[in-house]
């Protein structure tokens, strides 16, 4: 190997956990790969392969869906058992306890998190919440899209935007009445709770994005290119919030 390689440690002992695994991801900073499924959770250094933490279901319950706070102890958990798939559970992992917890009335499809907020994401309504005291902000509606887990919240303390796919058919309040075409991704601020905008990332549904840490910059691929938005142009008056031009660079899509 190069002196600028490292080998990529094996991700061992995963124990019962392997048998049915339902969720991988990685935190905020991609410092750490969780794992989890119906025994529990894991936590792993990505850097060392070291388990973090372990959380098994007799304590939190089975686990289809876990988002860590960049690299703290506190975790939003969806149930993994089908009667289960509507409630929320903060869990501070350092005490090994449910902080709170939540009841949807429909499966939580997704849970983003920063330092300020949670976003809930339900197949026909999107959830904001204060993450210090769990309280309601903003509920939205929104139509039923091919991916309603996709989202993705930026981590700044000072840029609290959320970055979201429209739905062919989706309108106010996350975008304008003229964006009814596919490819379109829906910009708002969860701190101010206001609109920032809509791009036109792509000609064809948005299948992956994802916000850089400070919020600038806001990546998105469909099936037919990728690319690169900065949402600075969003903010200027004489831009046009939903007009392609605010993408930077993208191949053909």
């Amino acid at each position: 190997m190069g002196g600028s390689e490292r080998a990529v440690p094996a991700v061992i002992g995963l124990g019962s956990l392997a048998a049915e695994i339902r969720y991988v991801g990685f935190n905020q900073d991609g410092s750490c790969l969780i794992v989890a499924g119906h025994e529990g959770f894991i936590v792993v250094d990505v850097e060392t392969g070291q388990a973090l933490h372990r959380e098994d279901a007799g304590t939190c319950g089975a686990v289809r869906f876990v988002e860590m706070l960049f690299r703290t102890s506190l975790f939003a958990l969806v149930g993994g058992l089908s009667t289960m798939s509507g409630l929320l559970t903060m869990w501070d992992a350092k005490a090994r306890r449910a902080i709170c917890t939540l009841r949807f009335g429909s499966d939580i499809c997704s849970v983003r998190l920063n330092y300020r907020r949670a976003v809930v994401l339900l197949m026909q309504k999107i959830h904001i919440f204060d993450l210090t005291t769990m309280k309601t902000l903003l509920v939205m509606d929104r139509d039923p899209s091919p991916s309603p887990s996709l989202a993705t919240l930026c981590g700044d303390v000072e840029r609290g935007y959320l970055a979201i796919p429209l739905a062919k058919t989706q309108q106010e309040p996350l975008c304008s009445p003229d964006a009814n075409s596919a490819g379109l991704v829906a910009v708002m601020d969860t701190y101010t709770l206001k609109a920032v905008g809509t791009v036109l990332a792509h000609r064809t549904p948005v299948q992956a994005l994802c916000l850089n840490l400070s919020g600038e910059l806001l990546a998105t691929a469909s099936a037919k290119g990728t690319g690169c938005v900065y949402l600075g142009l969003l903010l200027c008056p004489c831009c046009i919030p939903s007009a392609a031009a605010c993408t930077h660079a993208e191949s053909s899509a």
